[in-house]
């Protein structure tokens, strides 16, 4: 029995057969028999299909099954139109494509989405199982080398342009909070990055403008994800491991693997964080950057911790320490810079204070915040909300209080979704002593700083 339905879908998103196939990585005799009914897609190919023809799971059965859709979600009939187009789809943005021109497009999407305010990209929820898709796509699947047209000439300066509008958007983030110039970052993603991402012409220069566009990528993400943005943040993050695999560069595909760990943690989703930093130290086995190695690993302790596995919790913070031993040899790539002490420290303590060790998490939080943070305004609030969480195992409500009242100050002159939710976080924490003066100063304090609700 043919699949009619099936072949007008894949006809109405523009493949041919074989073009379909080199999206997914399979023969084009595969997609025949898909079409002729001979064979079904197996599980595991089932969501990259889905993606590619611009169908939910269900759609999908019933293209296979030659069943028409029943009215909830059009799927597009030959000739028609897409209620939302290829580029623009959730599912296109969400993955990691082996076509390097269709990452483009995806990325391109994302950042114009952004730019635009549009809800289809600003307003969408979270979704743990699309991570995982990109994170075994990154660890398995071989990608279409890149492809270039050859109009644009870029040179070392446009390089250094491009790491210098990171570092500028960085500093601005790290001051100020996501909020602050993340459409500034989206709109020259969207305007000069990506446009030369499709014309570099020189072999070394385009793999190191690659490079650069991808840690822009993930910076934005990062952006995204403290603006509390997190379906947004997703796709920056998916399409910079994808830039990073473009640019041979493995190690720092790894190190998105953890922000996209921190993050996947942050929002209380401990087996996917786990998945995510296991993947990344998979993936860096042999890598010569150990800054991957030990974040990866201190996230792999504090998804355990969560999680309530002590003990190996206990042996990866082991493995953290190991590999952190190893970050000061040799040369360090440029990104792999901000990994630093206060960030050892901070992850080292959060981790122990999960576990309920109050002296050693002690220990690592008071080495993370007797660094100097000028210019780290959220880092600043962080360390203040980790010496509180510390200050409430040792039972020292007042010393919690203080140390809330300071993070609210700071947070409150903040863009920043994610440091105004750790001090709301410690407000609840400490509603047991809700009773104590100093405690509903601060709760007081907290809630006309950052405008929550009794």
């Amino acid at each position: 029995m043919k699949r009619h339905l099936f072949v007008r879908q894949r006809e109405a998103q523009g493949f041919t057969q074989e073009s379909l196939a080199e999206e997914l990585g399979v023969d084009r005799t595969t997609i025949a028999r898909w079409e002729t009914g001979r064979s079904r897609p197996q599980p595991w190919m089932r969501r990259r299909l889905a993606a590619a023809l611009d169908v939910t799971n269900g759609e999908l059965d019933r293209l296979l099954a030659g069943v028409e859709d029943d009215g909830t979600r059009p799927v597009v009939k030959q000739g028609g139109t897409s209620p939302t187009d290829k580029r623009g789809s959730d599912r296109h943005q969400l993955t990691y494509h082996r076509q390097f021109a269709a990452a483009l497009d995806a990325l391109l999407s994302v950042a114009e989405g952004d730019v635009d305010r549009s809800p289809s990209v600003r307003a969408t929820a979270y979704e743990p199982e699309a991570v995982e898709a990109a994170c075994l796509d990154w660890l398995v699947t071989t990608v279409e080398t890149t492809t270039t047209h050859g109009s644009i000439t870029l040179t070392a300066a446009s390089v250094g342009e491009l790491h210098s509008m990171t570092e500028t958007f960085d500093a601005l983030d790290r001051q100020f909070g996501g909020d602050q110039s993340r459409e500034l970052a989206a709109r020259y993603l969207r305007d000069r990055v990506v446009p030369r991402l499709r014309e570099a012409v020189s072999p070394k220069v385009r793999t190191d403008y690659f490079q650069a566009a991808s840690v822009l990528t993930e910076l934005i993400g990062w952006m995204a994800y403290d603006s509390g943005r997190h379906g947004t943040s997703q796709r920056y993050f998916v399409q910079a491991l994808r830039l990073a695999e473009a640019a041979g560069d493995r190690a720092y595909g790894g190190y998105i693997l953890t922000s996209m760990s921190d993050q996947a943690l942050y929002l209380k989703k401990p087996v996917q964080a786990l998945r995510l930093a296991r993947a990344a130290s998979e993936g860096v086995a042999r890598s010569t950057a150990p800054a991957v190695a030990t974040e990866a690993a201190l996230l792999e302790a504090r998804s355990l911790a969560a999680l309530g596995y002590a003990e190996a919790a206990e042996a990866a913070l082991g493995r953290a320490d190991a590999a952190y031993e190893r970050t000061g040899a040799g040369d360090s790539p440029t990104w792999a810079v901000s990994f630093n002490e206060i960030v050892f420290t901070s992850h080292v303590g959060a981790c122990w204070a999960d576990l309920g060790h109050a002296e050693r998490a002690a220990a690592a939080i008071e080495v993370a915040t007797a660094q100097p943070s000028s210019g780290q305004s959220r880092r600043r609030v962080f360390g203040l909300v980790q010496q509180a969480n510390v200050a409430l195992l040792r039972r020292d409500v007042e010393a919690a209080a203080g140390f809330g009242t300071e993070a609210a100050t700071i947070a409150g002159e903040l863009n920043s979704a994610r440091s105004r939710r750790h001090v709301e976080e410690l407000v609840s924490r400490m509603e047991p002593w809700s009773q104590c003066a100093s405690v509903q100063a601060f709760a007081d304090h907290a809630r006309g700083r950052l405008g929550m609700t009794a």
